[in-house]
């Protein structure tokens, strides 16, 4: 399995996220044994709570979707969110294609915003296939009809 790497930011306010971050880390590689996830600091404030990370995840085409979905619906618990940058919000778009065995042919259009990016896939049997997929990971998916 070729491993694709995907990076997020996320602030991490307070020791106790800090360590809930660690506990989302470890319970998620325990559960997809062929991923990678590593940290890095970014920048500290004056105090040693306020804390930006880089968060690095590794894992094939195929989990990397339920990987983020899943670490991201636990930041979520404690009103934490990842930000993905643009670069990491297509390679999530490809595996959530991968995931549900969409055969892509082409990538047809791109657009990208702050908060959003939307991609439209052609498909083996010429259906485009609409993602929109959000700074925090969230993915919206249409179907659209064959022209």
């Amino acid at each position: 399995m070729t491993l694709k790497a995907l990076t997020g930011e996320i602030v991490l306010s307070s020791v106790e996220s800090q360590e809930f971050l660690q506990r989302i880390i470890s319970e998620t590689t325990k559960e997809f044994p062929d991923i990678e996830i590593k940290t890095k600091v970014l920048s500290r404030t004056l105090t040693a709570d306020n804390i930006l990370l880089s968060l690095a995840i590794r894992a094939g085409l195929d989990v990397l979707y339920d990987v983020v979905k899943r670490i991201v619906a636990k930041l979520s618990q404690r009103g934490l969110s990842l930000e993905l940058n643009y670069e990491a919000r297509q390679l999530l778009a490809k595996g959530f294609l991968q995931k549900n065995k969409v055969k892509v042919v082409r990538l047809v259009s791109k657009t990208d915003h702050p908060d959003t990016s939307t991609y439209v896939y052609q498909s083996t049997g010429g259906r485009k296939h609409r993602l929109v997929i959000h700074s925090d990971g969230a993915c919206d998916y249409t179907l659209e009809s064959r022209k």
